[in-house]
């Protein structure tokens, strides 16, 4: 990299340094000024989107919310409600970019520019001008200086003459007295002469003066727009880093809800609602008998209804848009025996068909695992054990998700991705959200119950019976009520459809309660530890290096969303005893990643941060100079003659990290080998300890800042904060 000096020093040495150095700080104004108004008329834009969005969604929702027993209808209001609040997020983005994150900070930085580079044209003319003064004043004592030389030799030459003449022809009194007039006149000449040489060497060394006076203005004028510019993109890199960041952020969540809406309107049947109108006028009117009415129900439609106990409240009869097309889980009868047989195999025919998408349970809209953790649905086994044609798996039963390279359907990844070569490192899809079930493993030989429910790995080390009572499902949280399964040694509560994708094994004694592990404090879950790290971060990195150290960007690419969360959901139900060997990689990496980040306070803790950046900071001059130093030398260096000042830099940050709590050092050491071995296989997985510490610089070393947004000093501080996480990893035998 090319040094500060090196670009002044360029500069000072042209005659026009200075006029270049403004010319381009007047061209960045320029420049800013139209981005400025680029921005502003962009928001103005958004703004009348949104308020037209919210506008009409309002309408739409008054009218969709008065129309009962619609097809899409509660699909079609969550469309609505998430456009109005798109439409807040977009108002509620435009302000923040108005103010504080974008128009405004570099409106600011852009006077200061204006006023500084006025304030030194100034100067610099005013230097200039008293150059000019002094190179004039000079040149005018040079021509006095000759003139006054030219007229002491006239009289010097004349004073001789009137001598020889006097010596000649021997002049009276009248000679005499003109030949003293001649030589005070000589004299005064002389005088003058001498005084104008003087009055020159003076002009001389106030020129020379003037020369350096204007050399170090230059000087100062230069660093001062070169530190000005410096400043300015500073600030251009965070308002621009917050534009995008903040854009990205207002509409992340859009796709992600139109594939939870395609998928709710996926699993409605055609003539549902009518039915269920039907069913309510029913209810109104003369009661009819509920068996026969499903009866001719099946008979005319070719769908079975399960019997719901009907009330009078419009409520109660809103919840038969949740019904199922399964069987009847209050028909326990052993006369009823025959019908269910009969009905199973129209249900067969129906789940057979191409055409038809059987109507499974309505999911629950996406949610974010920070709120997604609090819900629980209400949902019998029943529901989620139907599936249709669409949600078979389409490859072997066996077929294990860690085969990467088999080619499935990719879907947009959530993270942010580092270089364009990303787009083919995305994570493949989920098993369940693109039917594809490879998770899941015929089981017909099983005993029990459940001897033909398919089943995950970790729900084959289950003694599992029919569930007893209600209870709560440990892989979805939801409520079981009907032909739920249940572990007999471990008390474990799941829906028979939700064994295919358990990722919880039995601990072969009873399962404790739901464990807060994401944002919590890091001391609790160092306590709940013997060795003091925390059980997830020694699980998924134990299950990273087993299997997935050659997989490219293990780091750097995000698993899907809605994994992740089932993931993280698992951790906190199941603890030390979830089943990852049947789970995407990256789905694993970005769990570890997501419970470093939100750790409340980071492993490397934030009255230490100030003495990090500092020590990422000298180490990064002394890295620079040794480069400029190899660079320059005339004979090959060895390593060894230039780390001298880098490895005083290692020894300060060693002592600094001994100054951590135990469990945080252990940690710390423990992820970052984890980190070197990763680093190891570079040249498969592209996870240079530069890449890692990228990614992992924010995570482990982040300041203490009163709100989640970004702040500019912490943007000026990411470089810094991967340096010190790279410094970690190469030199992790050193320094740990």
């Amino acid at each position: 990299p090319v040094r500060t000096g090196d670009v002044d020093r360029t500069l000072q040495q042209q005659d026009s340094g200075v006029e270049s150095a403004l010319l381009y700080a007047k061209a960045w104004s320029k420049y800013t000024k139209e981005l400025l108004a680029w921005v502003e008329k962009r928001l103005s834009i958004d703004v009348e989107c949104a308020k037209s969005y919210a506008k009409i969604a309002e309408s739409a929702k008054t009218l969709a919310s008065q129309q009962e027993f619609m097809p899409f209808r509660e699909t079609f209001m969550t469309a609505f409600k998430n456009d109005i609040e798109y439409s807040q997020l977009v108002l509620h983005t435009t302000a923040v970019l108005q103010n504080h994150k974008f128009i405004q900070p570099l409106l600011t930085r852009k006077t200061e520019l204006d006023k500084l580079r006025k304030e030194v044209k100034e100067q610099w003319q005013r230097e200039q001008k008293k150059m000019h003064e002094a190179d004039s004043a000079l040149r005018k004592a040079r021509l006095l200086q000759a003139q006054r030389q030219e007229e002491y030799e006239k009289a010097k030459v004349s004073t001789s003459r009137l001598e020889e003449e006097q010596n000649v022809g021997g002049g009276g009194a009248a000679t005499a007295k003109q030949l003293e007039k001649r030589r005070r006149l000589e004299e005064e000449t002389l005088q003058k002469a001498e005084e104008a040489r003087e009055h020159c060497k003076a002009c001389q060394l106030d020129v020379g003066e003037k020369r350096i006076e204007m050399a170090n203005t230059k000087s100062d004028i230069i660093t001062q727009i070169r530190e000005m510019v410096s400043q300015c993109d500073l600030t251009l890199k965070a308002v621009t880093v917050n534009w995008f960041q903040l854009q990205q952020a207002q509409v992340v969540s859009l796709p992600v809800n139109n594939q939870s809406l395609c998928e709710n309107a996926k699993l409605y049947e055609p003539g549902q609602r009518y039915i269920e109108f039907v069913r309510n006028l029913a209810s109104d009117g003369p009661r009819l008998d509920s068996h026969s009415f499903d009866s001719a129900v099946t008979q005319n439609t070719g769908v079975l209804f399960s019997k719901r106990l009907l009330s009078g409240s419009h409520s109660s009869q809103s919840n038969l848009s949740q019904a199922s097309v399964t069987s009847d889980p209050l028909a326990t009868d052993d006369t009823d025996g025959s019908m269910n047989s009969q009905l199973a195999k129209i249900s067969d025919r129906r789940s057979n068909s191409s055409s038809d998408i059987q109507a499974l349970r309505i999911q629950a809209p996406f949610r974010p695992w920070t709120s997604a953790n609090q819900s629980a649905g209400m949902c019998s086994d029943s529901e989620s054990a139907g599936g249709s044609s669409e949600s078979r798996s389409m490859d072997s039963p066996t077929a294990s998700p860690g085969d990467l390279k088999r080619r499935l359907p990719r879907t947009p990844s959530t993270g942010t991705m580092s270089s364009a070569d990303d787009l083919d490192d995305r994570e493949p899809p989920s098993p369940f959200e693109n039917g594809v079930s490879e998770m899941v493993i015929e089981t017909a030989s099983s005993p029990g119950p459940f001897r033909n429910a398919q089943m995950s790995k970790a729900a084959q080390t289950h003694k599992l019976r029919k569930l007893r009572a209600p209870s709560k499902c440990r892989e979805c949280d939801g409520l079981v009520v009907f032909h739920g399964a249940e572990c007999e040694e471990c008390s474990l509560a799941c829906h028979k459809k939700c064994l295919e994708t358990l990722a919880i094994q039995c601990g072969h004694k009873k399962l404790h309660g739901r464990l807060h592990l994401f944002g919590v404090d890091f001391t609790q879950a160092a306590n709940n530890s013997p060795d003091s790290i925390p059980f997830i971060v020694r699980k998924c990195t134990s299950e990273i290096e087993s299997r997935a150290l050659n997989i490219k960007g293990i780091y750097r690419v995000n698993g899907a969303k809605s994994r992740v969360e089932k993931l993280c959901q698992a951790f906190e139900n199941g603890k030390h005893l979830v089943e990852l060997s049947e789970l995407y990689p990256h789905d694993i990496s970005n769990v570890l990643k997501l419970y470093l980040r939100q750790l409340p306070e980071p492993l490397i803790l934030f009255r230490y941060y100030n003495d990090f950046i500092g020590l990422a900071k000298e180490s990064q001059g002394v890295i620079m100079e040794e480069m400029e130093a190899l660079r320059l030398s005339p004979t090959p260096v060895s390593p060894a003659q230039i780390s001298v000042e880098l490895n005083r830099v290692l020894f300060k940050i060693r002592d600094l990290l001994r100054q951590l709590p135990a469990a945080h050092y252990k940690t710390l050491q423990f992820l970052v080998e984890h980190l070197y071995r990763v680093t190891e296989h570079s040249a498969e997985n592209k996870m240079t300890a530069s890449n890692l510490g990228i990614i992992f610089g924010p995570t482990l070393i982040k300041p203490r800042q009163a709100d989640a947004e970004v702040s500019l000093s912490s943007l000026v501080d990411y470089p810094y904060q991967a340096l010190i996480v790279e410094l970690l990893i190469r030199h992790h035998q050193m320094i740990f």
